[in-house]
């Protein structure tokens, strides 16, 4: 996030930019190799947003497409050598032809099966730590590793309302974030755009602090930034 952070920060020069986004590349390749899919969509996520949202010459984001463009022909054109030598690549393959053996699949239409099984499932859902149960595993580890998914299958719609208003209250901030880029923004929006969708994968009900302390600390910071511009 800090790499993220720096590429869009106005007070970079384009040595440190590019720097940056080098760095990024690095890491992403280094997650492929050890396989780690959550993280790699996280950072692929956190990316497009900020880059999306950031105020920028045009300029500079049309030469971040055209680095990107170039990185993605480069995989293309080498498939076969990154396939067989990065590891993301098999465990994505792993996800459809059901070899996967963090069965992810399996927890997240098991999540949502739970959630939607009765209106008093979908509503208050089915009860906390319940989700074992329902899929008859009653060993350790046996949770929808998704968050979201696990309060809606074990707390309801109604435990997910507060957690979409804060959603919605770091939309808002985003929008008005792209007034300005300043190195703030970058780093806060980053890290609480990064949790967010990396606990999507690997996060349930006892480590969803971790995602909210961020996006609050993105609310408030954000918040005290535009205050001050204003």
């Amino acid at each position: 996030m800090f790499f993220i952070s720096q590429l869009f920060s106005y007070k970079n020069s384009s040595i440190r930019r590019l720097e940056s986004f080098i760095f990024i590349i690095g890491i992403i390749l280094v997650m492929s190799l050890v396989g780690a899919r959550g993280s790699v969509l996280a950072i692929l996520f956190t990316f497009l947003v900020i880059f999306l949202i950031a105020k920028q010459m045009r300029l500079f984001k049309i030469t971040i497409m055209a680095l990107l463009v170039f990185a993605v022909s480069m995989v293309i054109i080498n498939i076969d050598f990154f396939f067989e030598n990065l590891t993301i690549f098999h465990r994505f393959q792993s996800l459809s032809d059901g070899s996967d053996s963090s069965k992810r699949i399996f927890l997240f239409t098991s999540a949502f099966d739970m959630w939607t099984s009765s209106p008093s499932n979908f509503i208050f859902g089915g009860g906390i730590s319940t989700f074992p149960s329902y899929i008859n595993k009653h060993s350790a580890g046996w949770y929808p590793h998704n968050f979201l998914l696990e309060c809606l299958a074990e707390g309801g719609i109604i435990s997910v309302i507060p957690q979409l208003i804060l959603f919605y209250f770091l939309y808002l901030k985003a929008k008005r974030y792209q007034n300005t880029s300043q190195y703030i923004y970058n780093f806060s929006l980053a890290l609480a755009v990064y949790s967010l969708i990396n606990f999507q994968f690997i996060g349930g009900i006892l480590t969803m602090w971790n995602p909210f302390f961020f996006i609050l600390f993105a609310i408030f910071s954000l918040h005290r930034q535009t205050g001050i511009n204003e």
